[in-house]
């Protein structure tokens, strides 16, 4: 009997132990984490005038909270890396018109997001007069493979980045 409390005494503290741990990766489930991942891409030539050419990008994007709590997402920001190694924003970003705001992702489930947006380049008569203009301005200004920053702005400020890298041909 002299080591009974000795025994009860491990099992309050195995217990203990055990409860934190559980509460601990029931938190870690709990935090909010969207990822992104690219289904398809566009490129198209947008509007232009004698100051600056717009080339459209539109992305097809597979979105995945891997929380077990639902998450919103508020905005999107997307931008393309150029050869230098700066990144330019692209402006003018928006959803489709099938995709309402704020977006809802339900936890542990994906959802499939269309964004659309432009990146402005110096007007090149080099490439203008040609039948393929958009080529022309894609491969002399962004890198190859292809590399798109998108960012999506979730509840309490919160923003996901993935950097999504596609070869240029594809």
């Amino acid at each position: 009997m002299e080591g009974l409390p000795y025994i009860s005494l491990a099992g309050s503290a195995f217990s203990t132990v055990m409860t934190v741990f559980f509460w601990l990766s029931k938190w870690r489930g709990e935090l909010p984490r969207l990822k992104a991942y690219l289904l398809d891409k566009e490129f198209y030539l947008g509007g232009g005038n004698s100051e600056k050419r717009d080339i459209g990008c539109k992305l097809g994007l597979v979105v995945a909270n891997y929380s077990t709590l639902p998450n919103s997402i508020l905005g999107v920001k997307v931008a393309v890396k150029q050869k230098e190694g700066q990144w330019l924003e692209l402006h003018t970003v928006s959803f489709d018109k099938q995709t309402p705001m704020p977006f809802n992702v339900p936890a542990l489930q994906t959802v499939l997001l269309r964004i659309n947006g432009y990146a402005s380049f110096p007007p090149n008569e080099e490439f203008e007069p040609g039948t393929a203009p958009l080529g022309g301005y894609v491969n002399r200004f962004l890198t190859n493979p292809r590399e798109v920053r998108v960012q999506l702005k979730g509840l309490n400020e919160k923003t996901f980045t993935a950097i999504l890298t596609f070869p240029a041909g594809a």
